[in-house]
C-alpha cells in the first residue's frame, strides 16, 4: 500500500485534494482508498513521492468510513512503476 495525494475538480469546478492509499495496481488502473466520495467520471491526478498518474473514476463504493475507488488510467502505465 502506498500513500498518495489525489487532486481533482469538483462539480462546481473548485480544485480539491485529499490523501489516499493505493490498495492495488494493474496495467490499466489502480484501486484507491480515500476518506471522501469522488463522483464517477471525475478526472484525478494521483501524486506519490516518485510518480504522478492520471485517470478517471470508473467505480466507487463506500466501505466503513472510507470510499474505495476504481481509477482507470488515461494512458498506458509503466509496468515497473509502483
Amino acid at each position: 500500500m502506498k500513500r498518495v495525494e489525489a487532486l481533482w475538480e469538483d462539480d462546481i469546478h473548485a480544485q480539491r485534494s485529499a490523501r489516499g492509499t493505493i490498495l492495488d495496481r494493474s496495467l490499466g488502473g489502480i484501486c484507491l482508498q480515500i476518506s471522501i466520495p469522488i463522483d464517477i467520471g471525475s478526472k484525478l491526478t494521483i501524486k506519490g513521492a516518485s510518480e504522478q498518474l492520471s485517470g478517471i473514476v470508473v467505480n466507487s463504493r463506500r466501505e466503513k468510513e472510507d470510499y474505495i475507488l476504481g481509477i482507470q488510467f488515461d494512458g498506458p502505465a509503466k509496468p515497473d512503476a509502483t
